[in-house]
């Protein structure tokens, strides 16, 4: 199946190299997540994907974790890097997307009951490149801010951006939905990464407005 064909290819294409395989967004858990509770997803819980997108993710966590148990001479060491809900420069994100709808005088439809891990993709890359010169041992990290419990709601990034830009900017009408509106394949309600094994990433509060600041 195509899962023995991909590790067939990974032991050709790595074997004799020895290499730090890191795993960033194609395997990222934001999106893995199921289940009524509003918590986060904590290292040593099993991801538990709802939709074929976030069954791939899953797989290919368990590819690398076996592939990497069944040939340590090809991959003597190996990291799964689960990453948060990612914005930063280059390219526009949630982040931009959801300022330049708040300043339109519209309606802006924001989803209430979807929580997930807003992570500044300076901090995501600072804390990747700290792991990689760790020499920490093989394993699966989760490199996001800090969320704290039931924060982090679609609506709760929309207040602080609405805060960070000032009100007097803001036209846009909310309009609060759920995402059962406007998902038609199934979406965890809880997406939050909790970080137990590396440094503290600085919070999503306090990241959101330094970059916004950034970007004006």
């Amino acid at each position: 199946d195509f899962g023995k064909e991909l590790l067939a290819g990974l032991k050709e294409g790595l074997a004799g190299k020895g290499r730090v395989v890191s795993s960033g967004n194609c395997t990222a858990v934001s999106r893995e997540c199921s289940g009524s509770k509003v918590a986060s997803l904590a290292l040593w819980q099993d991801p538990r994907p709802v939709s074929l997108y976030q069954r791939t993710k899953a797989e290919a966590e368990r590819m690398v974790q076996e592939f990497a148990r069944a040939h340590p001479e090809t991959l003597a060491r190996w990291y799964v890097v689960r990453a948060g809900w990612l914005y930063g420069a280059g390219r526009a994100t949630f982040v931009d997307q959801f300022a330049e709808k708040l300043q339109r005088d519209e309606s802006f439809e924001v989803i209430v009951n979807q929580w997930r891990s807003p992570t500044w993709t300076k901090d995501f890359a600072s804390g990747l490149f700290d792991l990689l010169a760790s020499g920490r041992e093989s394993g699966v990290y989760h490199v996001a801010n800090e969320v704290e419990r039931g924060e982090a709601s679609t609506l709760d990034v929309v207040e602080e951006i609405a805060l960070a830009l000032g009100l007097s900017r803001m036209r846009a009408s909310l309009k609060l939905v759920l995402r059962e509106d406007i998902f038609k394949i199934p979406r965890a309600p809880s997406n939050v990464n909790k970080n137990t094994k590396l440094t503290k990433l600085g919070g999503w509060r306090e990241d959101l407005p330094e970059y916004l600041e950034e970007r004006v």
